[in-house]
This record gives C-alpha cells, structure tokens and sequence, in this order.
C-alpha cells in the first residue's frame, strides 16, 4: 500500500461500503466529510496499513488481483469511522441551533446507520447444495464453468448452450416450460426465477483471460412479448422478505385484478437502491445477488414473513409458501497459492405448486411468459462484477 492517496481510499470506501446507509439517514450534512477524516487518520496513524498488508500477503498470492472473501481493515476502519462520527451528530445539531428529543433522534439514526446484518445471516440460512432445478433449455448450465476443463488453446467461447440461448427472450411452451423440484421437501414446488453465475479468474499459466456467464429466468405477465434487451425480473430491496403484508382495505376483485391485470414480471432482483442485479460487497456471508416476489403476487396469495428464524421464506395460512434458495461452490483457482474461491453462485425461487396453479388461472395462461437471458463477459480482467 506504499504511496496509497489515505484520502482518496476513505473516499472510494465510503461510497462503495456506506452509502446506502448515509442515504437512509438522510445524509446528515458533515457526516460522510466528518467519516473521511477519521479514516483518513485511522490509515495513516492507526496501524490500518500495516494490518491490511499483513492480511493480504496471508490471504493472497503476491502476484494475485483477487480480492479475498473475507472482512479487511480497511473496511473495519471506515465502519469504525462512521459509528464514531455518528455519535456526534446531536451535538452537531445542537451547535448548530437545531435542538431534538436525543433518544429518538439517536435510536433513529442508529436504526438508520448500523450495518444490519441480516440480509447477510437470511442469504447463509437459505443456502443448500447447488441444485439441478432448471428447465430443460438451460441444462447446458448444469456444469460448472465448463471451457475450465478445457486443455486446447481454442476452448469453446462462450458455450454453445449460451450461443442458443442468448437468441431467445422467452422459452417456447408458457408457464409450462418452468421446472419443479424434484426432490426433498419441495419435490414438486415450481422454479419461477433463478440467476446464476459461472465465472473463472484470469491465469498465468496456461494463460487465460477471466471468463464469466451469467443466466437469468423469470416469470412474467404480459399481453405482449417482453421487450428483447430486457432482464425478467424487476427491482426492489430484499426487506420485502421481512416486512411485507397486504393492505388490509382491498376488495376481493380488487386482490384477483393484482394478476388480472399486471403486465410486468412478478420477480424482483434485490437492488438496494442502485437498479442493478449486483450488490455492493459487504464482507463474508452477504450474496452477490438475490431474489424477491413482487407485490402481485404478495397480494395475490396473502404472504407474510415466515415466523420463525428461517432464510429468505414467505407463507400463508398453510405455511410456507414462497422460498428463495441460495447455492455457491465448485472451487476454482487462478494458478496462485491463495484460497480457492467458487466458480458457480446461484439462486432461485420457488413456488408451492396450489399456488402455482392458482396463478396460472387468475394471470391466464396465455399471458404468462417464460422469461429468459444470458449473457457472457470473455477476457474481463477486473476482479468483480
């Protein structure tokens, strides 16, 4: 870290690992200046260059590019400079002529700014071995990052699964075209979502660029073909997951017209805020991506909140009703002497299948669409999508 701008990196930290939290407080005038300053001391007075270095030399390969899955220093010291710097704010108002209640100010923000930490311990709760659920057009995805096993200077790039694929927006066959479990204690729930990613770092020896694909299916209700350079899934936060309920004033036509009349996709990929299907990283445990129902659907089938500690799940007076699954695995390395890390991430969601079929007739099954895409990044040195 020699020569590192102390300034320049609180800075990057700062938007990369606490702006979402800043945005839900409303961005207290002077705090993000006030954390910069603190971690900028932090860097250059307290020891963080030299842990973080000790780290990475323990964690990584000299000559490695990777970033290591685990919870660094440098991100330690700008969440350390953010719950300092916010301890002060009521002080700061107060300074400033702006004089508040202090304990719902204070149990307010720090609701607000506190790193929470259960989207992280929800995606480790829904996580299972990678499973085989996908319809038949996508079982060229069933190996893991297959040109890796190639030896010959020409693998085949991209797969020619992906080649067929990426030609399609929807799969022929409707609602039908979606796959069931097949096993366990789902045997028989509907897949009507899944992302998944496949990807393999850069190498020296053999050279190789880094190479990754990525596939998405999505349910969807339209009365037209969904538009070709679109994803099939919407966005929302994931604290769907944890705080949703149907308002309580709907009429019984007005519930039945949430699929009646819907012309979206009735799945979301979690965005917090930023509408693309990548998170932000924020240390071990929390997924890349991730999947959520949207309103019609909540409404439709009167979901709430799994109660009990459980992963990404909704139920209805039957139970469980609606469940997220969450995969990762098939170790790879660059060539490096540094920890493996996984060639696949996926997850899905999956719908009981009394409920599926109640879709199917108040959505029509003319409207409901199969929706598909696939896409490649060959020769992308950078270390995250």
């Amino acid at each position: 870290m020699t020569n590192i701008d102390y300034r320049q990196l609180a800075s990057d930290l700062a938007d990369n690992l606490l702006a979402d939290r800043l945005a839900a407080a409303g961005r207290p005038a002077g705090l993000r200046d006030a954390v910069i300053e603190l971690a900028v001391d932090a860097f250059a007075h307290g020891g963080v260059e030299q842990l973080l270095r000790q780290q990475l030399d323990q964690l990584l390969n000299p000559n490695s590019r990777s970033e290591p899955d685990a919870y660094l220093a440098d991100e330690a010291a700008i969440e350390d400079a953010l719950q300092r710097a916010a301890a002060g704010l009521h002080t700061a108002n107060a300074r400033n002529g702006v004089l508040l209640d202090p304990l719902p100010f204070e149990r307010s923000t720090a609701t607000r700014l506190a790193d929470d930490p259960r989207f992280a311990l929800r995606a480790e709760l829904a996580r299972i071995p990678r499973p085989i659920t996908r319809p038949d057009p996508l079982h060229w995805s069933l190996e893991p990052a297959p040109w890796a096993h190639e030896r010959g200077e020409q693998p085949p790039w991209p797969p020619d699964g992906l080649r067929a694929l990426a030609s399609q927006r929807c799969l022929p066959g409707g609602p039908a075209a979606l796959a069931r479990v097949d096993s366990g204690p789902h045997t028989d729930w509907v897949q009507v979502a899944l992302i998944e990613q496949h990807v393999t770092p850069a190498r020296s020896y053999p050279e190789s660029p880094r190479r990754q694909i990525f596939v998405f299916l999505g349910i969807e209700v339209t009365d037209h073909e969904p538009p070709s350079a679109s994803l099939p899934l919407g966005s929302s936060p994931w604290q769907l997951w944890t705080t949703t309920s149907r308002p309580r004033d709907l009429s019984a036509s007005q519930i039945a017209s949430q699929l009646a009349t819907v012309d979206s996709p009735l799945v979301a990929f979690v965005d917090n805020g930023r509408n693309s299907p990548w998170l932000r990283r924020t240390g071990p445990g929390a997924p890349p991506f991730a999947l959520v129902p949207l309103a019609p659907l909540i409404i439709v089938f009167d979901l709430v909140p799994t109660p009990r500690i459980c992963g990404f799940s909704l139920s209805d007076s039957r139970g469980p009703a609606l469940i997220s699954r969450h995969w990762r695995g098939h170790p790879v390395h660059d060539g490096n002497y540094q920890p493996l890390f996984p060639s696949v991430e996926g997850t899905d969601l999956i719908l009981r299948p009394d409920l599926f079929d109640r879709l199917r007739a108040l959505a029509g099954e003319s409207r409901i669409h199969t929706g598909v895409a696939a896409f490649h990044q060959p020769g992308v040195n950078a270390e995250n999508t």
